[in-house]
């Protein structure tokens, strides 16, 4: 009796060390049941198991923060198709496919991650630190290089991770993107999207249905286009961008902050696309027991896609928001947020091009970008096309290289305070020569050192950074006196001449 009795602690203690093992991990024996049991990663910081949002009684498998008090879902298995009773069972099938069955209903499959590979020997599903579950052969240990049977981070919910991509595979044709909750008592797809367009140069952009709602723009080099730029001794995130023939898609990495004594790592945090289409930036707070939001979009009403028409820029702060760019005028006069048009046509040949560089760049959809190319060589590209209408650098991480040229109407672009990346748009030639004249004529030393090849750009950069409409008001008042001196200089050598004449001194 007691020799099966110390057999039976045995046993328990061989069954709690393998539980204690594989607390992170199941396989084709030990599986997830709706019964309280979770898995969690080693170290502790998600967990995965079956959960019920807010009211609602259906059951889903999910990934949560472990340690967070206020549970927080990043990520969901059967978002579309939830369990009605506590009959669920998330298993690893021979075949290394990962299912969800309901018991109660013949082992009827509600979801699978229908991963397609090779014979698998021994596979087996993992909650990784990340807080990426994948599916993976037992062999191959912790070596990721060897590459995963099927991972969650592919099939993101509404929440994107630190690490986790952003984007597309061009090869396999994989779209990473976001999708928000139908509310929040409901996981299954809402009404908005968070993804990479990569129709023309690519661009991040939040979408309602099929219809543009915010766009946060395309990479840089340094960050996306529709952001102001961020002090990097400030920022807690990192950014990172990859573009090549197989794959482009965005990143984002967390920043250790350091003292002089030692590395304070950073607070649990995420991105998530909510029920309302904002798309939010958080770090949890364990003084505040709650979510911090660090950025969102839209912050104001002009991040908002097409908020003001074409060739026109938004302004929250001003009134009316919508103005239109210098060489343009409104088409309507009695609504700010219509078009604006050109105050002189384009002839293609003899155009120039009028720097601006406190812009969010416009929207890309009909553009074309090259990242070999240079600047100089880009704006020659877009002067000897007379589609093209603006050019930018497309890479400013190192300057200004690479190339971006822009052809039909510019839409969507806003007042960006400060702004890293410029942008020339073409203006006919009488257009900026009249621009010039007048700044000419009211600031002649500082203008004559200048390069005639880039004046136009320049002579942007020295206006003044008031309202547009100050500014209008100033370049009239200037013009005018310029005018007027040149007309007094004017006759005052006149009247020198005849006087020199009369004396029989001028020749």
């Amino acid at each position: 009796m007691e020799g099966f009795s110390m057999l039976l602690l045995y046993l328990s203690l061989v069954n709690n060390a393998a539980v204690s093992i594989a607390r992170d991990t199941i396989d084709r024996v030990q599986f997830l049941s709706d019964n309280g049991e979770t898995i969690v990663s080693a170290d502790e910081t998600f967990a995965l198991g079956f959960f019920s949002p807010g009211t609602s009684k259906n059951r889903y498998v999910g990934i949560w923060y472990n340690k967070v008090p206020k549970q927080s879902i990043v990520w969901v298995a059967n978002r579309n198709k939830p369990l009605t009773n506590l009959s669920g069972v998330l298993k690893v099938m021979d075949n290394g496919i990962l299912v969800l069955l309901d018991r109660n209903n013949n082992n009827v499959t509600i979801w699978s991650s229908n991963t397609t590979s090779s014979a698998t020997q021994d596979p087996i599903a993992k909650l990784l630190n990340s807080g990426n579950l994948v599916v993976r052969e037992r062999s191959n240990g912790d070596d990721e290089s060897k590459g995963f049977l099927w991972q969650s981070y592919d099939y993101p919910s509404d929440t994107m991770l630190p690490g986790q991509k952003l984007g597309r595979n061009l090869v396999t044709g994989l779209n990473r993107y976001l999708r928000s909750w139908n509310n929040s008592n409901d996981p299954s797809y809402g009404r908005y999207s968070l993804q990479l367009d990569i129709d023309g140069c690519p661009q991040l952009m939040i979408r309602d249905g099929a219809t543009k709602s915010i766009r946060i723009g395309s990479w840089n080099g340094v960050q996306f286009s529709g952001q102001a730029a961020v002090a990097k001794k400030t920022s807690i995130v990192k950014y990172n961008y990859v573009s090549n023939e197989e794959e482009e898609y965005a990143t984002y990495e967390l920043i250790n902050s350091r003292t002089a004594f030692h590395m304070v790592r950073v607070a649990p945090h995420k991105l998530v696309l909510e029920t309302d289409g904002i798309c939010r930036r958080a770090t949890w707070s364990n003084e505040e027991s709650s979510w911090i939001t660090i950025s969102k979009k839209p912050g104001d009403s002009c991040d908002y896609h097409a908020t003001c028409g074409s060739y026109s820029r938004c302004n929250s702060n001003s009134n009316p928001m919508c103005d239109c760019l210098d060489g343009f005028i409104p088409s309507n006069e009695q609504d700010s947020y219509s078009d604006c048009v050109r105050r002189t046509s384009l002839n293609c040949h003899g155009d120039g091009f009028l720097k601006h560089s406190d812009l969010k760049i416009p929207d890309t959809e009909k553009s074309w970008c090259n990242r070999s190319i240079s600047l100089e060589d880009c704006r020659g590209l877009c002067l000897n096309n007379c589609s093209c209408t603006a050019y930018a650098a497309l890479d400013i991480s190192k300057g200004e290289n690479g190339c971006l040229l822009w052809f039909g109407n510019l839409n969507d672009m806003e007042e960006l305070t400060p702004s890293l990346q410029n942008i020339y748009i073409r203006m006919a030639a009488s257009e900026y020569i009249y621009i010039y004249a007048c700044v000419f004529l009211s600031s002649y030393n500082f203008l004559t050192s200048l390069s005639t090849t880039h004046f136009l750009e320049t002579i942007q950069e020295s206006k003044s950074r008031k309202s547009r409409i100050q500014k209008k008001k100033t370049i009239i008042i200037s013009c005018v006196l310029s005018f007027g001196v040149l007309a007094l200089f004017v006759i005052s050598i006149l009247i020198y001449k005849w006087t020199l004449q009369k004396k029989g001194k001028y020749y």
